[in-house]
């Protein structure tokens, strides 16, 4: 035993202050790096978890933007699908109106009374994209708009041609919410 402290003593005395330095200072290089490299290892767990996290929440808000969209669509189809509904019975009320001012002849505070409420009913169509469908007598038949309610013969106008418009039809942003029903020419009996 005292042999092993005596060589230690030896190895003490023979190295020298400065190499102690060294030796020192080695050894602290060598725990820095080490140190780096744990940090490095860290640095990259973070970069990697850093990328997962924000392509997952990229993800998740490309999700959101488009489940907005959808409900928007959504929402609008069934807005326009109320107004629809709405708007078919609220024509019938027009029709109505119509017919009513077509009887009144003689009476014209009653006329113009229901003028009145016919054009506000109107405007409230009109605001909500309800539209006339407009029929020209003489003007050729138009199956996407109008509907042939029956046929008559006419010498004046062509065949295929509108006679008469039986009852108004209406678009809604212009698709055809009711088609205009008409009378169409026809030139002979046979037709």
């Amino acid at each position: 035993m005292a042999e092993e402290i005596r060589k230690e003593e030896i190895q003490n005395e023979e190295i020298k202050p400065e190499e102690k330095e060294e030796i020192k200072e080695e050894e602290e290089k060598k725990e820095n790096v080490e140190d780096l490299e744990k940090l490095k290892a860290d640095l990259n767990k973070c970069l990697v978890e850093k990328e997962e996290y924000l392509n997952g929440w990229k993800r998740a808000r490309a999700d959101f933007i488009n489940y907005t969209k959808e409900e928007a669509v959504h929402f609008e189809t069934l807005a326009k699908l109320a107004v629809e509904s709405l708007a078919k019975e609220l024509l019938i009320v027009l029709d109505s109106f119509h017919l009513g001012l077509n009887m009144l002849s003689g009476d014209e505070k009653a006329q113009r009374g229901l003028l009145l409420i016919q054009s506000q009913l109107e405007d409230i169509l009109k605001k909500y994209g309800i539209t006339k469908i407009p029929v020209e007598i003489g003007k050729p038949f138009d199956p996407k708009t109008q509907e042939s309610f029956m046929e008559e013969i006419s010498a004046q106008y062509p065949e295929g041609s509108v006679l008469e418009e039986i009852e108004t039809g209406y678009f809604l942003d212009n698709q055809v919410l009711r088609p205009a029903k008409v009378k169409i020419a026809k030139t002979s009996k046979d037709s």
